[in-house]
């Protein structure tokens, strides 16, 4: 249908809030009768099967579809694509816990007989529904019989309607326990009688090309005399009328008719079969068949043409040649296989040198599943720079296909997976340590000291590296066709670091002279580009840098070192200030074009001792690189303490900042007073704790000794910590008295309290207010 709208019916069940759809696949334009029933078929085929997702039966129904269509190849790529899901493709279908097997106690009821379904159900109790299909598999009854059982069984009396077709027909049932948790279902064939001829079935159910095969039919004709079947081998084939409808034609050539007698079947009072088989040499073959019965009063009655199918010969070949990306270099061959049968067969590779010559890689024996593109995995080495390679599938013409031209197929590409090794390094063969390329510019080489476990190295060209907050940063194409151009190194399936040589080669006029420029790496995390320590030797920059990674040619101007800013509880340090044991240290580093907030940018000392990199708190995000804190929190002795940090920048400049503290044994309050003072509207205290305390409050009196204002943590601002924690403190006081009213201009007195379960210490001063 078309559901280029919003108010196609699919979209409506899917937007429905109570109810609708959970899912929608289905043509986004026009479709054609023909070619959407081969696409909805193979669909239907496989969503029943248990365990099988939605998202894997659309794709096996589209490969079935592009596999065996056999018209309209032009129309073959716009419905695969023209058909979409709206919905989750991981969705399966529940199916019922247990399967049901009930038998009918007639083997070809005529319409309106009534009919008992009997047999053995898996619940001892629970209900059962029924549902009945004609031949056309068209709903029977408006809807289901509902019937409780008991006992573990069920006999059932079911009238079959006067309306129902003759031919073929199934019985549905699913049945549920009385406890409603646990399910069953099943279903039983059997034909409605008032057609001559039905049901016709072959043995083999997909015969191959001179195989036996007998064909079977149902007779309702009384006074059977002799019945015979006629086979069209020669003239039958398919057509399709201008609306697409599929027909039949056969019986052209009477010449060519072979007939076969039949005989009834010994354990069925309907069924009868050929009395010899039939071969067929052509595989893919349309047969055509039609029967012809004679009885006693010498009355001959034709069947309808029936029609079935010899297995086509199968077509492999071989369709795609990729690199894959696993922990070892492989190639992924993608190998075609154009046929109902799983078939096991052998391909060979082989890697044509630039002389002309080819080298054998070996072997592979695999298993290709029916009608699909199969994936099989070749480990080798790929070799440098661009490789071709040949691919042959079953080279020995083992298999009979319908096509043995298209086994062998030749493909080059860049080769962009390689193999680092701990007894080599980089190596392109497995055999020495050897510098690997890409794009004829970018070269990268590893020791094998600088690797613990074979890994497989991906490189590839990136096009999209760009520079962002970063002023004095700048990137340099290094090739005359991108004015973006870098390199991405990763480690498949590995998280682990290994240091390398990384060289840069422009293939246009580059000053090599300019002392900016460098290679630069990219830091994910930072959002930055960092620089690199690089040189330059016979046209090439080379640096030592830590893969995975990304690279490019820069140019850095910057010579600015980064800012540092270390504080206490949110406070900035001062020389020779009192924390508490255990204090809040903060660590910010500032720069225009980044910092290097990484185990080998960021470096912190206690008293002489590293702090190690783990310790320190680090943002698992950051916005820029530009501005960077982390956080640490010591256990201090009492005492003289040191603190030292050195950043870097991403250019490289280096900063350092060393501030003293001391933790204190004894209570004390060193009062810096207020400022300003005198004030106007609000003024700010400044103290320090030379350790934390259970409460401090700052009482502040009239000239005549009134309390007119507490200052306590929950109800002041104070910059930092909190008001008791040991270290140093501004509290604001904004002037209020405890009523909400501005103080009169004049002279007041204030009083820090500061105490513990052992002791209480108090510093007092004076506050002028002025207007």
């Amino acid at each position: 249908g078309d559901f280029t709208t919003i108010t196609g019916l699919g979209e409506r069940m899917l937007l429905a809030e109570n109810g609708g759809a959970i899912g929608l696949w289905g043509s986004s334009s026009v479709g054609w009768i023909k070619n959407d029933y081969l696409l909805d078929k193979p669909f239907y085929d496989a969503i029943f099967t248990p365990g099988m997702s939605v998202g894997k039966a659309i794709l096996s129904a589209k490969t079935r579809y592009v596999a065996e269509m056999d018209y309209f190849d032009y129309l073959k790529s716009s419905l695969v694509y023209t058909y979409n899901l709206i919905g989750d493709p991981t969705v399966q279908i529940p199916f019922p816990e247990e399967t049901v097997a009930l038998t009918i106690d007639k083997e070809n009821p005529k319409p309106g007989d009534v009919i008992i379904i009997s047999g053995t159900l898996p619940f001892s109790s629970g209900e059962i529904y029924f549902q009945l299909y004609d031949s056309s598999k068209y709903k029977i009854l408006s809807k289901p019989l509902v019937t409780p059982f008991s006992n573990g069984s069920i006999s059932y009396s079911m009238q079959l309607p006067e309306t129902i077709s003759p031919g073929n027909a199934f019985l549905s049932y699913y049945v549920r326990n009385a406890k409603k948790d646990s399910d069953g279902h099943g279903a039983t064939s059997f034909s409605i009688s008032g057609l001559a001829f039905y049901g016709m079935e072959i043995q083999p159910k997909s015969p191959r090309s001179n195989e036996n095969v007998y064909i079977q039919i149902g007779v309702d004709i009384p006074n059977i005399q002799s019945l015979t079947c006629e086979i069209d081998t020669t003239s039958a084939s398919e057509y399709l009328d201008e609306n697409g409808i599929e027909h039949v034609l056969s019986f052209q050539n009477l010449d060519k008719i072979v007939t076969i007698s039949m005989a009834p079947v010994a354990s069925s009072t309907t069924q009868w079969q050929t009395t010899e088989p039939i071969r067929i040499g052509v595989p893919g073959k349309l047969i055509a068949c039609r029967f012809i019965s004679s009885n006693t009063s010498g009355q001959r009655i034709s069947s309808p043409i029936f029609t079935f199918q010899i297995r086509r010969k199968p077509d492999i070949y071989p369709a795609k040649i990729e690199q894959s990306a696993g922990r070892f270099p492989e190639l992924l061959i993608s190998i075609q296989n154009n046929s109902n049968d799983t078939l096991r067969t052998t391909v060979h590779t082989n890697r044509l040198l630039p002389a002309g010559t080819e080298f054998s890689l070996g072997d592979i024996t695999t298993i290709l599943l029916p009608n699909r593109i199969n994936q099989v995995h070749f480990p080798c080495y790929l070799g440098n720079r661009v490789s071709t390679f040949k691919i042959s599938v079953d080279p020995a013409n083992e298999i009979l296909e319908s096509n043995e031209s298209n086994n062998t197929i030749v493909d080059s590409f860049l080769v962009k997976n390689f193999t680092i090794l701990p007894t080599l390094g980089t190596s392109l063969e497995g055999i020495r340590t050897d510098t690997i390329s890409i794009g004829d510019i970018f070269t990268l080489s590893a020791a094998p000291s600088a690797v613990q476990d074979t890994q497989s190295l991906w490189m590839d060209i990136d096009t999209t590296v760009s520079v962002v907050n970063q002023p004095d940063f700048s990137l340099i194409s290094a090739s005359t066709e991108n004015t973006r151009f870098g390199l991405n190194v990763r480690l498949v399936n590995s998280d682990s670091t290994v240091q390398a040589f990384i060289g840069i080669k422009p293939n246009r006029s580059i000053d090599f002279q300019d002392q900016t420029l460098s290679i630069g790496r990219w830091n994910p995390h930072l959002k930055i580009w960092i620089k690199e320590e690089s040189t330059a030797q016979n046209g090439t920059i080379y640096a030592k840098s830590l893969i995975p990674g990304k690279f490019s040619l820069i140019k850095c101007s910057d010579s600015r070192t980064p800012q540092i800013e270390l504080n206490i509880e949110g406070q900035r340090f001062f020389q020779n200030s009192y924390v508490s044991k255990k204090p809040n240290i903060s660590i910010i580093g500032e720069d225009d074009n980044g910092v290097q907030f990484l185990r080998e940018g960021l470096f912190v000392k206690l008293d002489g001792n590293p702090v190690p990199y783990e310790n320190l708190s680090v943002p698992d995000s950051v916005i820029n690189g530009n501005y960077v804190s982390a956080q640490f929190r010591p256990t201090l002795t009492t005492g003289e303490h040191t603190l030292e940090v050195m950043l870097y920048d991403a250019a490289k400049n280096v900063a350092m900042e060393t501030v003293s503290f001391i933790v204190s044994d004894e209570l004390k309050i060193f009062d810096y007073g207020n400022y300003p003072n005198p004030f106007k509207d609000r003024t700010t205290f400044i103290y320090e704790l030379t350790q934390p305390v259970n409460t401090l409050k700052i009482n502040i009196y009239s000239p005549s000794g009134r309390l007119i204002k507490v200052l306590e943590e929950a109800t002041v601002f104070s910059s930092g910590s909190e008001m008791s924690e040991g270290g140093y403190h501004e509290v604001t006081w904004d002037g209020l008295d405890k009523d909400g009213n501005f103080v009169a201009n004049g002279v007041y007195f204030y009083q820090i309290v500061a105490k513990t379960s052992k002791k209480t210490v108090k510093s007092t001063g004076k506050i002028a207010k002025t207007r």
